[in-house]
């Protein structure tokens, strides 16, 4: 690889993230395009969505600081059975994406 790619994806990488920087309550998110199936504490399953939507949809965040209070967890579709009348995740206890309010 040439100094010349390097460069470019650098530059590509930069752009991409400036485009998809999103603030939120003095936090900066981006978006990296990943879906994922939220659930709520119990287990319920909520919707498909982006981190970046989810948390512009709701006002949680994903900033572990006290105080905090889980909301919602997130699963990536690998992580994830899916059949005709249900989304289960595969490890409840892990999700990839967790989501705080902050009270």
């Amino acid at each position: 690889m040439g100094m010349k790619t390097i460069v470019m994806i650098v530059v590509c990488a930069t752009a991409y993230m400036a485009c998809t920087k999103m603030e939120t309550g003095g936090i900066n998110y981006f978006g990296d395009g990943q879906l994922y199936y939220w659930f709520d504490t119990n287990g319920k399953y909520l919707r498909e969505n982006s981190l970046l939507y989810e948390v512009e949809q709701t006002g949680y965040n994903n900033n572990p600081d006290n105080p905090k209070t889980i909301a919602e967890n997130g699963y990536s579709p690998v992580n994830c059975c899916i059949t005709d009348s249900a989304i289960i995740p595969i490890d409840a206890d892990m999700p990839d994406e967790r989501l705080y309010s902050h009270p």
